[in-house]
Formats: structure tokens, C-alpha cells, sequence
């Protein structure tokens, strides 16, 4: 029997957004200390769908990107990706 295909990549997206600076500070403390989150960010998926190489593969990749500040105020662009999806339990 064919199992139905489950949509798991969309929570992980909210997820990644809401939480995008607690994710920073987890992961990657040294660039979370650089952004100023003063400033909003931007979370840019369908510009990173027109570009991204593996946008054929559909779902099941968490991509984000962010165009965010830096303490100097500059413009700068955090890319996240993330593979998820089910796993098959033996019977």
C-alpha cells in the first residue's frame, strides 16, 4: 500500500522564522551576536526558489533565507537549510 505524502517541511518554516534569532544564538552564536535585531528581517522564499538548485527536488528541504542588518547597518543574507521528513517504521 502506497503511503500517503505527508506535508512536514511548512511547520518547520514557521518554526525557523519565528525563532530564527533563538536558532542563530543556538547554532551559530557568533552571527547572532552580529545582527542588529532592531532592525527587521526579511525572509525571502520564493526569491530563493527562483534560484536554488535543488528547487526541482519539491518539498522536503526547510530553506530560508533572510536578508537581515549587521551591527554597522549593513545588509546582509542568512541562508538556512534543513532536511526533514517521515521515516517509515518497520511493522
Amino acid at each position: 500500500m502506497k503511503r500517503k505524502q505527508t506535508d512536514q517541511d511548512s511547520p518547520w518554516k514557521e518554526v525557523l522564522e519565528r525563532y530564527f534569532e533563538q536558532f542563530l544564538g543556538s547554532f551559530f552564536p557568533a552571527a547572532r551576536a552580529a545582527v542588529d535585531w532592531a532592525k527587521d528581517r526579511v525572509f525571502l522564499d520564493k526569491e530563493l526558489r527562483k534560484v536554488a538548485r535543488d528547487a526541482a527536488l519539491g518539498r522536503r528541504l526547510v530553506d530560508k533565507l533572510a536578508r537581515i542588518h549587521n551591527l554597522e547597518g549593513a545588509e546582509a543574507w542568512g541562508w538556512c537549510t534543513s532536511r526533514c521528513g517521515e521515516r517509515s517504521r518497520p511493522r
